[in-house]
């Protein structure tokens, strides 16, 4: 949210997503993990998250709607 921007992780178990994410997403049933900002005049107001138990990444036209809501003024 700081930067504004979308973050789409293919899968949360990854050893490079461990090192950014906390260790305990192993113990649930996330893996595919998509989040957008919600924005009102460029400042991030909140969050909208997604996600799929299974390792499964969400395609570019899934993306641009999430990002189309998180943008709404």
């Amino acid at each position: 949210m700081i930067d504004r921007e979308t973050v789409h992780i293919h899968d949360i178990l990854s050893p490079v997503s461990l090192v950014e994410f906390s260790e305990s997403f192993r113990a649930g049933d996330i893996r595919t993990v998509l989040c957008t900002p919600l924005l009102r005049e460029g400042v991030a107001i909140g969050a909208i998250h997604v996600r799929r138990p299974e390792v499964r990444p969400f395609t570019d036209k899934q993306i641009a709607l999430l990002k189309t809501f998180g943008d709404q003024r």
